[in-house]
């Protein structure tokens, strides 16, 4: 395969740690490259339409249709996805050199990547967690992972006393550390109370010491004040959107922008929800039969009404859930990862409606599963549900819709 250097162009955010490894490892090569930063929901940002697309298009695969970050685009349009993929190309293309020769070495450059991969997980857990009281918890996993990391590094460098970095050279393991030090210790310390990292684990201070001094992290970091505003966003624990009273009865709000549809009775409670919410989006999950039933057409009517009326824009979908047909694990995940799709790309503020507000919340617990990254768990999940008053967790086969959800959204997370 022929790719001449300058004809690579990275996706990437400046915010997101996995982007970071792959940036940082095409400054580690020298080659010149095009750079393109993309929107993440997890940061507030919006992602452009045509990215998951593009990305869809190059590797036709659900992973690929979240549109994930990093990716890298090589000079015939083909498209690499994903950080682990995206720095194995880079090193095997251009032979950097951040893998060792010697093969024993080389064991332990990995051991260290997946020590630290298991520690960006808790770190990014206990950023995402949204229940104060579930802080604890994950601090003390954070924690246990810090020290798996640490106890590591201090083995491997016995063996490379005097080394500015984890081995004698520049590796991979580095490229994969690097990122995490620059993000996490102020990120963690203000917007979550985990204080003292650096002062705790003296082998931190000293490599982040070593890394500024690097040309390609200086290249790739970006001020602290950078990573705080972006990351409050990931930490928020945001008010709920306030409605009226008028509209509880069959309106539940369930953050700052999306509001749950529960059992409407008539096209005045539609009318009321859109005057009153003024969404952008209207998400229906009724199944086919639902949506052609009298007792429920009314709805998509009155939202169609509106929105050709010219009173308000309203982009009106529907992606079905029949409750009859869940509980095949591949069939599941795909209608997760279909569901997640539509809320990443909708419009805020949002309407999730089915016909009694118990699917319409299943889908706002995947959305914030999805929120969640690589690191979404299902007990989590129905913590947080239960938390919010949603009822899908009293139903065996939303719960089991849920599990198998979960375990798709935690495989194809947004960055990677």
């Amino acid at each position: 395969m022929e790719t001449a250097s300058d004809e690579l162009k990275l996706f990437y955010n400046r915010l997101c740690p996995y982007a970071a490894r792959a940036w940082l490892a095409l400054e580690e090569s020298g080659v010149s490259y095009e750079k393109e930063e993309v929107g993440l929901k997890v940061f507030g940002q919006e992602k452009p339409s045509w990215y998951p697309d593009l990305c869809k298009a190059a590797c036709p695969t659900s992973s690929a249709a979240v549109g994930p970050v990093p990716a890298l685009q090589l000079a015939d349009n083909r498209m690499v996805l994903g950080s682990r993929t995206v720095v194995a190309f880079i090193e095997e293309f251009f032979k950097i050199g951040l893998f060792p020769e010697d093969p024993y070495l080389c064991a332990q450059v990995r051991m260290v990547m997946d020590e630290v991969e298991s520690m960006y997980s808790a770190a990014n857990q206990l950023v995402a967690n949204k229940d104060v009281k579930r802080d604890a918890a994950y601090r003390s996993a954070l924690r246990r992972a810090i020290d798996n990391v640490v106890a590591l590094l201090l083995h491997v460098r016995k063996e490379h006393r005097g080394a500015p970095y984890i081995f004698e050279s520049f590796t991979m393991a580095d490229v994969f550390l690097a990122p995490f030090l620059d993000r996490f210790p102020q990120v963690l310390s203000e917007l979550r109370g985990f204080s003292s990292m650096l002062t705790d684990y003296p082998i931190f201070a000293e490599l982040l010491e070593a890394y500024r001094g690097r040309p390609s992290f200086q290249n790739t970091s970006q001020t602290q004040e950078f990573y705080l505003d972006g990351y409050s966003k990931k930490a928020a624990r945001g008010e709920l959107m306030e409605i009226p009273d008028s509209l509880k009865s069959f309106a539940q709000s369930v953050d700052q922008d999306t509001v749950l549809a529960l059992e409407l009775q008539n096209a005045e409670q539609v009318k009321q929800i859109l005057r009153e919410v003024r969404p952008r989006s209207w998400i229906s999950v009724l199944s086919d039969g639902e949506a052609h039933d009298a007792k429920f057409a009314f709805i998509q009517e009155q939202v169609a009404s509106v929105h050709n009326s010219g009173e308000q824009s309203v982009f009106y979908t529907r992606v079905p859930i029949a409750p009859p047909q869940l509980g095949d694990e591949e069939k599941d995940a795909a209608l997760a990862l279909q569901l997640v799709e539509a809320v990443s790309k909708a419009p805020r503020p949002v309407v999730l409606q089915c016909a009694t507000g118990r699917r319409a919340g299943l889908v706002y617990s995947l959305y914030s599963a999805y929120l969640l990254g690589g690191e979404a768990k299902y007990s989590s999940v129905v913590e947080m549900a239960e938390a919010a008053g949603l009822t899908w967790t009293k139903m065996p086969t939303l719960q089991r819709f849920m599990e198998h959800g979960t375990i798709a959204i935690s495989h194809h997370p947004e960055c990677c």
